[in-house]
């Protein structure tokens, strides 16, 4: 019964660390705001997204989310328009700066994931993804 209480400890644990894990992963490799920024762009995550929800997404205050666009945006690497069909909603689109930002980082993180598979070791990190996919299947099949 201990060692299932002390697993489950570190789930907990886990668990209270993931919503981080991404921006604590971004500035151990030194991905700037704008980088993160453009790369949920480049994946959709952005789009049509008020100024609140993105600073409860990115875990800053308003003011931190309203600086950081407005540099992205003056560097050419974003565009911002209102959403017409809720205007309170922005409409935010990378430029082809931008998406050539998203695709140097891109590679980065590449080299960066390549670096960390090669530290723990190909099998470690392929039973490391077996079980956090096998994890996150249990927790679908039972919420649904």
């Amino acid at each position: 019964m201990e060692d299932i209480e002390t697993v489950m400890k570190g789930f907990r644990e886990l668990f209270e660390e993931l919503p981080g894990l991404q921006r604590k992963f971004m500035r151990r490799f030194h991905f700037p705001k704008m980088t993160v920024i453009c790369l949920a762009l480049s994946k959709g995550q952005m789009n049509g997204m008020t100024p609140q929800s993105l600073t409860e997404h990115f875990k800053v205050s308003p003011s931190a989310v309203t600086q950081v666009l407005n540099m992205v945006e003056a560097q050419g690497l974003i565009t911002r328009s209102i959403n017409e069909q809720d205007r309170r909603s922005l409409n935010i689109e990378l430029t082809e700066k931008g998406r050539q930002l998203v695709a140097e980082a891109d590679a980065q993180l590449d080299d960066n994931l390549y670096h960390l598979i090669e530290s723990i070791g190909v099998d470690d990190a392929k039973e490391l993804l077996r079980i956090i996919h096998k994890a996150i299947d249990v927790v679908w099949e039972e919420s649904a």
